[in-house]
């Protein structure tokens, strides 16, 4: 799912809306709209889009593309400069150069729950899925309550296949504190299910994901799956249909977690 764009101007002059893109090189010029508090007004407002836009470094921070839940932090944390640049690194398919620099973010700034999420993620795509759980695992500590960060604790086990027990506790947890966020918990629940054979039970996920996110390409072609292995072939093969023609590599992302219609 591409970050979302805003209207330009500088949050920090005026207190409009910031328009970046995350796949541009924006840290430098915008990293002032992410670390600096806005008093209430149009101010907070900046500070809350931007957020929105960027979001994912914490609550959706293992989505990158359209696989896997993407929404907006629950709680402000300031972003340094290194977190960000990492992320950007991270939506350009650079892994190793992301690691580099969240561990430089780590170093600096120890205890900060983005700064470790983005290393998380790192380590997620680099396919160090221990080291990975450990850094959320790390900011589930710092941040117990914030549905974004359970469902990463979540999505991480289901896509390691691990603890999957475990991890649809987190899910149901998430799922449970944010009916607004729930669409990022029933997208990683429905894949757990999938991972489990739980057919029936992945559908449901879906159906409720796509219920307040009509056009996710992953909970479609989840539940495209799911169909499938029930029997509904036809409603299965136009699921993933629709599926790819919103996110084409969606497909490839499913197969990378060793799973195929």
């Amino acid at each position: 799912m591409p970050p979302p764009r805003y209207v330009q101007s500088d949050p920090c002059k005026g207190g409009k809306i910031c328009r970046f893109h995350l796949l541009q090189t924006f840290a430098a010029s915008c990293h002032a709209c992410l670390s600096r508090r806005f008093s209430l007004g149009d101010g907070m407002k900046a500070r809350t889009m931007v957020r929105g836009a960027v979001g994912a470094v914490i609550s959706g921070v293992i989505a990158i593309g359209s696989f896997g839940p993407t929404q907006t932090i629950a709680q402000p944390y300031p972003f340094s400069e290194k977190s960000l640049r990492a992320w950007i690194l991270i939506k350009r398919g650079e892994y190793q150069q992301a690691l580099a620099k969240s561990e430089a973010a780590v170093v600096e700034r120890p205890n900060d729950p983005v700064a470790l999420a983005v290393r998380g993620t790192a380590q997620q795509y680099l396919g160090r899925y221990d080291l990975a759980l450990a850094d959320h695992d790390l900011v589930l500590k710092i941040t117990p309550d914030d549905p974004g960060v359970l469902t990463n604790a979540c999505w991480v086990r289901a896509i390691a296949s691990t603890q999957l027990d475990l991890a649809l506790t987190y899910c149901d947890q998430a799922a449970s504190r944010s009916r607004k966020r729930a669409f990022a918990a029933s997208d990683a629940r429905g894949f757990l299910h999938l991972r489990r054979a739980e057919f029936e039970l992945a559908r449901a996920d879906y159906d409720k994901a796509l219920s307040l996110r009509k056009k996710l390409a992953s909970s479609l072609f989840g539940r495209g799956i799911a169909n499938i292995r029930l029997g509904n072939e036809a409603d299965g093969r136009a699921d993933l249909a629709t599926a790819t023609r919103l996110e084409p590599s969606v497909a490839n992302d499913y197969l990378s977690r060793g799973i195929s219609p």
